[in-house]
């Protein structure tokens, strides 16, 4: 035996362990993917409710540090002040879960433009031997077009974001479980200790 290797036994635990994990993960992430397709709209609002109260409490927690533990000369103010704005959309986020969703798919697509402007910046400014020049003038057009998309049709973009995370989640349980499936037989397969 190498020194550091793990024993025939200490590798049949793991693998045991291991086969248990990606079952678990697995029926979980399906059920996941599951859901997310049945109800993509209320799926997407559920997270922004979840990452609603994260924010929430996280902006109390700062608040109460900042004001539990400030010096002089230190940035416990920039604290408070970062404690309330994230108190602040936690609660927009938990008590107006749509509003939240269509800000941040508005704030994607404004994001998409500005990259799409900047790629195409870039595009008109680098030497044209550089052979750069297409792909960055083609990357700005589609970034600005998809922009304009997500802007206009914000509903139709958050739905396509939750199929296609249902579709991911589904097809990763399903690996997860093929996984566990093998992870068995390899136990099955591996010799008494």
């Amino acid at each position: 035996m190498t020194a550091g290797m793990p024993t025939p036994s200490q590798q049949l635990a793991l693998l045991r362990s291991s086969r248990s994990i990606a079952l678990i993960a697995g029926v979980l992430a399906l059920i996941g993917g599951v859901l997310v397709l049945a109800w993509p709209g209320k799926t997407i609002e559920t997270v922004a409710i979840v990452v609603g109260i994260f924010l929430a409490v996280g902006g109390m927690a700062q608040i109460i540090d900042a004001l539990v533990t400030h010096k002089a000369g230190t940035y416990w103010g920039l604290l408070v002040l970062r404690g309330v704005l994230d108190l602040a959309v936690g609660l927009v986020a938990v008590f107006w879960p749509a509003i939240t969703v269509w800000a941040l798919v508005l704030l994607i697509g404004i994001e998409l433009i500005l990259a799409g402007v900047v790629s195409m910046i870039a595009g008109l400014t680098v030497p044209a031997e550089s052979g750069l020049r297409p792909h960055l003038l083609s990357r700005g057009v589609v970034s600005i077009l998809v922009g304009i998309v997500v802007i206009a049709w914000p509903g139709a973009t958050v739905l396509v974001v939750a199929v296609l995370l249902g579709i991911y989640l589904v097809a990763f349980g399903l690996v997860l479980l093929w996984a566990g499936y093998q992870l068995g037989k390899a136990d099955r397969m591996a010799p008494a200790a």
